[in-house]
């Protein structure tokens, strides 16, 4: 049986076993890795945000008055 790697969350300094996930966009580093809770909780929506905004959807209540 292969023994996990411990590692620590780049965000809650807790110790995880396993790949973790890429903290980008908040952290730019390819060497730091988040926890699962710290990727569902900080890491997923500001991902969802960037894109809402990449796709202009931020925008929306700026363009109701023009009707």
């Amino acid at each position: 049986m292969e023994q996990q790697t411990v590692k620590i969350c780049c965000f809650c300094k807790e110790e995880f076993t396993g790949y973790g996930n890429n903290p980008s966009p908040i952290i730019y580093n390819e060497w730091e890795r988040c926890c699962d809770r710290c990727n569902i909780t900080k890491v997923i929506p500001i991902r969802l945000m960037l894109k809402d905004f990449k796709n202009g959807k931020d925008e929306e209540h700026l363009h109701n008055d023009e009707k």
